[in-house]
């Protein structure tokens, strides 16, 4: 029997776009999945409209204050509960749908090698050949070996000669993991990183435990990427500082020196100044050109 896909979706509010989420992985050519979903304190009804339009859909209650970490835990604990060990986990957000082929493809890749991590490209909902950065690679051409660095930029084409790209970390939206991966490296880091960043910390965690990561260019997601978290885009320098202390912004600060402990050990003060570096000049070159482009 093919093994299960447990899905595993943290959710607040948005109940429009959950609905659609489910919807598409409904639609899956890849027919052995499980979809569990926690909804942390929404308040426009999700668990109830879930109910009503998906009572297959396992719901789960959060406290309200897990964040997507937490939430995601939740959802894996109750995988890894009633799963089989040949089983996966696949994170999934509720602001994204999927392809008819995305588990399948994923799975498949999975398949050639049970220490596989298989992580699905993020791709514009408008526009499914552009690219939403979501994996990271080391080179040996940085200053700093051991930061993992993105290896497309927002709106790259996907390739056409690759299949896959072995690398060294993703993000959670769309990641395909076995469940042994989770016995050996344990959950997500909620206490240290409740919103941002646990997914990433978490692959680079499994790699010493032998995994691999690899980024599959044909198992696509579809992202609206303008909805995730708390963007610094097109804020004014004021709302950037503050973004510092959301821990919904990708750049809160706790947030970077959590993962920076974690994943540099007691050398990561280059590792988080660079960071904070590379944060303030990526803010200054969009406004610079956000500027130039309005006059």
């Amino acid at each position: 029997m093919d093994p299960c896909v447990n899905i595993c979706i943290p959710v607040y509010n948005r109940i429009e776009y959950t609905l659609k989420c489910i919807a598409s992985i409904k639609r899956q050519s890849y027919s052995n999945c499980r979809i569990i979903v926690c909804d942390d304190g929404s308040t426009d009804g999700s668990a109830e409209i879930l109910a009503a339009n998906y009572p297959e859909v396992t719901v789960l209650k959060g406290t309200g204050s897990l964040w997507w970490t937490g939430a995601t835990n939740m959802c894996v604990k109750e995988a890894l509960k009633s799963g089989n060990e040949n089983d996966f986990i696949y994170t999934l957000n509720n602001d994204t749908e999927l392809f008819t082929d995305t588990l399948e493809t994923a799975v498949n890749l999975a398949l050639d090698n049970p220490m596989n991590i298989v992580g699905s490209v993020n791709v514009f909902f408008e526009d499914p050949s552009k690219i939403e950065p979501s994996a990271f690679k080391r080179t040996n051409r940085l200053l700093f070996k051991k930061m993992p660095v993105r290896i497309h930029k927002l709106g790259d084409r996907i390739p056409d000669n690759k299949e896959f790209l072995e690398v060294d970390a993703f993000s959670g939206k769309g990641v395909l993991i076995p469940f042994s991966a989770f016995r050996q490296a344990g959950l997500y880091n909620a206490e240290l990183l409740p919103h941002y960043h646990a997914d990433t910390e978490f692959t680079l965690r499994t790699r010493k435990y032998g995994y691999k990561l690899l980024y599959s260019y044909r198992s696509k997601v579809m992202s609206h990427q303008y909805l995730t978290g708390s963007g610094t885009m097109n804020k004014s320098f004021r709302e950037f500082t503050r973004s510092f202390n959301n821990i919904k912004s990708a750049i809160h600060y706790e947030s970077v020196l959590n993962f920076s402990k974690l994943a540099y050990g007691k050398g990561y003060r280059p590792y988080l100044y660079w960071q904070l570096v590379r944060i303030f000049l990526g803010y200054f070159r969009r406004f610079f050109r956000q500027s130039y482009n309005n006059n």
